[in-house]
């Protein structure tokens, strides 16, 4: 607990990820919106699609850098699925021998 009372933030909690990137995705569209209210009447109709353009871009990077944490997540899972499916076998294996090995004093004393 921190001096005021309040329990420390837990920085790897993916719920806390979730919500930072709620917040910055709501506060970068209101400030894109405000921009685009604020330019009106101002520059080219080039110069607006070349800044639509870009903010598209942005949002399509954004978009991908995501994807790839997704998928990041997902192989890693996996990973560790296989992992403990192979700690198990060798675990199996390692009781099969330590039978095996009882046996075969049982049977030769």
């Amino acid at each position: 607990m921190t001096d005021q009372g309040e329990e420390p933030i837990d920085l790897s909690d993916p719920e806390l990820e979730k919500a930072a990137t709620k917040i910055q995705a709501t506060f970068k569209g209101f400030k894109a919106r405000k921009e685009i209210r604020e330019g009106e009447g101002e520059g080219s109709p080039g110069q607006k699609q070349e800044e639509v353009r870009v903010l598209v871009l942005c949002l399509n990077e954004s978009l991908i850098r995501k994807s790839s944490i997704s998928r990041l997540t997902i192989n890693f899972s996996r990973f560790l699925h296989v992992l403990s499916l192979l700690f198990l076998f060798f675990l199996f294996m390692f009781d099969q021998k330590e039978e095996c090995d009882r046996k075969t004093k049982e049977a030769s004393g």
